[in-house]
């Protein structure tokens, strides 16, 4: 009887350090589509300032990844209740951005499969600044 609450206790207290989520691979129409239904999603490019600044997705935050103070400025512009869709140039990055995001508490992450450039060959709109 000790060894089958001992299994129960150690088999629950996994159960309650698990991840949460894993990250979830959009294509742009699903990502696009997912934007436009879900109000809350919050954007997040994950490129540098000079990516960004020559076009990023209606709406979205910058913080580049990697960056050792990324947690931080995470904490500062993202909600963690909230969904999030994690973005870069070719999606390398951006998968890598979405464990992290995971790790620290996001349940609802998804990638752009392909990152802008498919986004944009797809013919899916950027927003440059004036």
């Amino acid at each position: 009887m000790k060894n089958l609450l001992a299994a129960i206790a150690f088999a629950l207290a996994g159960a309650f350090t698990a991840r949460a989520a894993k990250p979830v691979v959009a294509g742009p129409l699903a990502a696009e589509s997912w934007i436009k239904s879900e109000p809350t999603v919050q954007i997040l490019d994950v490129r540098t300032r000079e990516e960004f600044e020559s076009g990023h997705i209606d709406k979205a935050m910058r913080v580049s990844w990697p960056d050792k103070e990324f947690a931080k400025r995470i904490g500062q512009k993202l909600d963690p209740k909230k969904p999030v869709l994690v973005y870069c140039r070719s999606g390398r990055r951006s998968a890598q951005a979405a464990e992290e995001l995971v790790k620290l508490g996001f349940t609802d992450v998804r990638t752009l499969e392909g990152g802008i450039l498919l986004w944009t060959e797809s013919g899916k709109p950027l927003v440059k600044p004036g």
